[in-house]
């Protein structure tokens, strides 16, 4: 052990590391195991950074030669350094010296993150709030990258164990994330009943308004994503859209779910879940017909199933009757629902309220049963910060054309 100390000392201590850093630690049963340790470095090289970004592996940042950052080291490991709320991969490649003189205690940062800014071309990041300061990295563009505060025309970012500084004209604010709702879809020519229902979607219209979305960039994330999003814990790319599907209607396992494996887009149902079917009756487009247990096992992993509650989708004198139920009435049904859904799905932890309609009790039901995350139909993005027990979706309809489409995800 005190040779592998000297010898740790001794690479360390001199100018230029290309391995990865790492201490072991004596465990409780006499053990050596691996221990992460923080140590500042000077690159001599330019290092290239990359990280997994909603889902994809990429390049997501430069630092440039001579410039101080603090790498995270594991034995065996790839070096890594602090990328906004996470962490980022050094390429093999890139060369650092050992920072002498400087402690390998990375200074703390506390204030919590205020939102994400987005890239839309490479981004400097500034040692200091001055345009003549050193320009310590770049950021690739299309990304989403947390900031802790906004001053005096800059913001203030973390990176690499260290505080720096974006100009605000470089970047642009982020305005969150579409989620998109749709419920009940039928081809025109059989569209007997529900042409004036502005739930009801044509199948050509859908397939067109995938193939926008497809053409324009967009990629889908799950609710799972929208969760991360939302607590800051994932790296995230611009163009994003996430695509739900209220009641677990048939006609999204008959139309909408081959149309998203044509533009390879997943969604999420949000299934009532005391209608799910064990067989299923012939094809009536006149009639709503609920999705089968064997047609969702089909849909998966594509599909995600989440909850639309258990018996409270229904209306009381044409008004939602979770209007009108108890904190105890809604925690019950919300608690079968998850249940029954466990099934099909032991990760069930968001909720769409019944006609998006909601009472300060059924928010708080809906956090006392388990639900992450809850949805109303009120118009609009999910944002960082918002409240995670009402959040808004926007609707795609079917006279909406291109240029209304492409307004709504801009907004």
């Amino acid at each position: 052990m005190q040779r592998f100390h000297s010898l740790l000392r001794l690479v360390l201590g001199c100018c230029f590391l290309t391995i990865p850093l790492f201490g072991l630690a004596m465990s409780s049963d006499g053990t050596l195991t691996k221990t992460e340790i923080k140590q500042a470095v000077i690159t001599q090289s330019h290092c290239l950074l990359s990280a997994v970004v909603s889902g994809k592996q990429q390049v997501v940042a430069e630092i440039l030669p001579g410039q101080s950052v603090w790498l995270n080291g594991v034995l065996k490991v790839q070096n890594s350094t602090q990328f906004g709320q996470g962490v980022a991969m050094l390429a093999p490649n890139c060369h650092v010296g050992a920072a002498l003189g400087k402690s390998n205690a990375m200074p703390e940062e506390h204030t919590p993150m205020q939102g994400y800014l987005v890239t839309k071309d490479n981004v400097r990041l500034y040692a200091d709030s001055r345009r003549d300061s050193a320009v310590v990295a770049e950021l690739k563009p299309h990304l989403r990258y947390p900031f802790v505060a906004a001053q005096d025309g800059w913001y203030k970012v973390r990176f690499g164990g260290k505080t720096l500084f974006i100009a605000v004209p470089d970047v642009e604010k982020d305005r969150g994330i579409a989620v998109l709702t749709y419920h009940h879809l039928l081809k025109n020519a059989e569209n007997h009943y529900f042409r004036q229902t502005s739930t009801t979607t044509s199948v050509t219209a859908f397939e067109q308004q995938m193939a926008l979305l497809k053409q324009q960039g967009y990629r889908t994330i799950s609710l799972y994503d929208i969760e991360n999003y939302l607590d800051g814990s994932a790296h995230f790319s611009d163009k994003l859209i996430s695509i739900t599907f209220d009641d677990g209607l048939e006609s999204v396992y008959r139309y909408a779910f081959p149309i998203l494996k044509k533009y390879h887009f997943n969604a999420t149902i949000f299934v009532i879940s005391s209608r799910m079917k064990y067989t299923l009756p012939p094809w009536d487009p006149n009639q709503l017909q609920f999705i089968t247990r064997t047609q969702y096992q089909e849909m998966e992993p594509m599909i995600d199933l989440q909850s639309h509650t258990h018996f409270l989708h229904r209306l009381l004198k044409d008004e939602p009757i979770i209007l009108r139920r108890s904190l105890h009435n809604m925690l019950v049904d919300f608690r079968r629902s998850i249940q029954v859904l466990y099934e099909f799905n032991p990760k069930v932890r968001y909720l769409a309220y019944p006609y998006g309609s909601y009472t300060p009790l059924a928010k708080k039901a809906a956090e006392l049963a388990g639900f992450q995350l809850a949805f109303s139909t009120q118009i609009g993005k999910v944002n960082f910060g918002d409240d995670r027990y009402q959040l808004k979706r926007i609707y795609l309809l079917k006279e909406d054309n291109r240029q209304q489409i492409l307004q709504k995800l801009a907004q």
